[in-house]
């Protein structure tokens, strides 16, 4: 966690407030933080393996991985 950006941490602790999963929409109105930002951001998480991203209609999900969610 020392390693994540602020708005990082904000993405992932939201995520684990949410039981580690959340559609994009969501995560976006939750943390604030701008669409086309949030998804650059996500993007470098889930490259990073921290996130995974699944497509799910027209919106993402967005998932922390269970390796993550047994270390919190």
């Amino acid at each position: 966690m020392e390693t994540l950006t602020d708005r990082e941490r904000t993405i992932v602790f939201t995520l684990i407030k949410h039981n580690g999963e959340m559609t994009q929409a969501n995560l976006t109105y939750e943390t604030k933080i701008p669409k086309s930002s949030l998804m650059g951001i996500l993007r470098t998480l889930e490259r990073r393996q921290i996130i995974r991203m699944k497509e799910w209609g027209r919106t993402n999900v967005i998932e922390l991985p269970e390796w993550f969610l047994s270390k919190k």
